[in-house]
């Protein structure tokens, strides 16, 4: 969520005229970002409880 918010941040550095219209927009994309993210979760939990490795916790594999 924070790096999808740094992206639109950064963006507007590329623009000679900065206000402080780059908070807010920067603040509206974090907060459009939260609630996407929680829908995805919430959308793939079924899907995560059926695999091995995320029912076991394990999410990195072993060698």
């Amino acid at each position: 969520m924070i790096p999808v918010s740094l992206t639109g941040f950064t963006g507007f550095f590329f623009d000679p005229q900065i206000s402080s219209k780059i908070f807010l927009i920067s603040g509206g994309i974090l907060l459009l970002s939260i609630p996407a993210s929680v829908l995805n979760q919430i959308q793939e939990s079924e899907i995560d409880s059926k695999m091995n490795r995320t029912r076991t916790g394990l999410f990195l594999p072993e060698n």
